[in-house]
């Protein structure tokens, strides 16, 4: 288990009524507001995928709020991991297109 000051790193993939309400914009804006990096993109499944990197406390706070979606979202599934690879080059956090 990892302490609450060091950092992880997920990959998650939500499922729902989750493209096209917005929720890439909200992913951003959340994950900033509490200190995470990474990026968010639509996937053409029709789901949307986060990957993310923060202390314990920040990643969990994120999971929560992902759960949650903007207004227009509903959110039925949420699948993550966390990934050893690849999460050192985010400095901040994106919308990829």
């Amino acid at each position: 288990m990892q302490s609450s000051n060091e950092d992880e790193c997920i990959e998650v993939y939500i499922s729902g009524k989750v493209q096209g309400v917005f929720f890439r914009q909200f992913t951003k804006d959340t994950a900033r507001s509490i200190g995470v990096k990474g990026y968010v993109q639509n996937l053409p499944v029709g789901r949307v995928k986060t990957v993310a990197k923060g202390d314990h406390d920040s990643i969990q706070a994120f999971l929560s709020k992902l759960k949650e979606g903007p207004s227009m979202a509903s959110v039925t599934n949420i699948e993550y991991n966390h990934i050893d690879d690849g999460c050192d080059e985010y400095i901040d956090f994106k919308i990829k297109y």
